[in-house]
């Protein structure tokens, strides 16, 4: 063979190896679905609503107008937003049918229910668990800006910071479960001319209803399981059964893939392509729910990996993920039966 034969085998060969290690990081996502914060037992997933009785219906908060002068804000409605909030939570609870009875006990003038207090509200509900609202409070910001050296135009951002504090009593359970939390919403406008600057911000009550409303739809997120995105990665090579093992995957062929991997990580001998495949193997199993099978795919693929490397910091935070699903896996059998 002459010497530039043997140069072009060279290369050829070379060529082959650079092309075999390519790794390219394909990325997924998909819904799973997450615990309540709340656990409730079967026999207490009846629920009555009840508000304290709030002693004002004026909010004050800032208004900062263009030139970044702070000013007090003060707004008043005439709604009772106890009540709109009470209807919020019912009207969503009721779409979700988690509970066997929901009923609405209005307001009570009580900072804290004692056993008498709650006996008496379940019965003359009929129902087993109570959702307290304790507390909330509302504080108002109006922003106004200015652009352009002549005031030839203008924003606006009206946000409402929303605090509220919910005790549950959970069927026979005398000391309550309390949630909290703090959020707002915002609403914007804007303009060619100050005087219609706030032209698309609805007016006061309706914010504030809007405001409840939210209030409502939150605290029904920490009460039921609930639907959550995640994303999750696997390696992919330009390896023939690597490449054919993605084409399946990406077509739905989950099985296939996983068949392909398996022989990727018998039948090659360098721990790098073993680590590859046992880590989408993780990936492939969490898919079926095999959660523990998939915790024992990637500690192989953790081992396999080199120290210290990208794909094993990688599939290092995915492990503490996948334990996470793992123990949210145990309390949903609780609230899902």
């Amino acid at each position: 063979i002459s010497n530039c034969m043997k140069l072009l085998l060279n290369i050829l060969c070379l060529l082959g190896l650079i092309l075999t290690s390519c790794t390219t990081i394909e990325s997924l996502s998909f819904d799973i679905i997450q615990p309540a914060k709340i656990t409730f037992p079967v026999y207490a997933r009846s629920i009555t609503t009840v508000s304290r009785k709030m002693p004002g219906k004026e909010f004050n908060g800032t208004y900062i107008n263009g030139y970044e002068n702070l000013q007090k804000l003060s707004i008043k409605t005439r709604k009772n937003l106890g009540a709109t909030i009470e209807r919020s939570i019912i009207n969503t609870l009721n779409e979700t049918q988690y509970f066997s009875r929901i009923e609405s006990y209005g307001e009570i003038d009580a900072e804290v229910l004692n056993n008498k207090i709650i006996q008496g509200i379940k019965d003359s509900t009929s129902t087993s668990s109570i959702l307290f609202l304790k507390s909330f409070s509302i504080e108002p910001t109006l922003i106004d800006f200015i652009y352009g050296p002549s005031s030839e135009y203008y924003t606006s951002t009206f946000r409402i910071k929303i605090k509220a504090i919910f005790d549950i009593y959970l069927g026979y359970d005398i000391q309550p479960k309390t949630i909290a939390f703090t959020d707002s919403i915002k609403w914007d406008s804007y303009s060619t001319n100050k005087e219609d600057l706030h032209q698309f911000i609805p007016d006061i009550d309706e914010c504030l209803k809007e405001a409840a409303e939210y209030i409502g739809n939150k605290v029904v997120q920490q009460l039921l399981p609930s639907n959550k995105n995640v994303k999750r990665f696997y390696f992919n090579t330009s390896s023939p059964i690597m490449k054919d093992a993605d084409r399946y995957w990406k077509s739905g062929n989950y099985d296939y893939a996983s068949y392909l991997w398996e022989y990727m990580y018998e039948t090659n001998k360098k721990n790098y392509f073993k680590a590859m495949a046992a880590a989408n193997l993780a990936l492939y199993n969490e898919l079926k729910d095999n959660y523990i099978q998939a915790e024992i795919w990637a500690r192989i693929s953790i081992d396999l990996f080199k120290d210290n490397s990208e794909e094993r910091k990688m599939m290092e935070n995915y492990l503490k993920e996948l334990k996470k699903r793992i123990e949210d896996d145990q309390i949903l059998r609780f609230q899902l039966i």
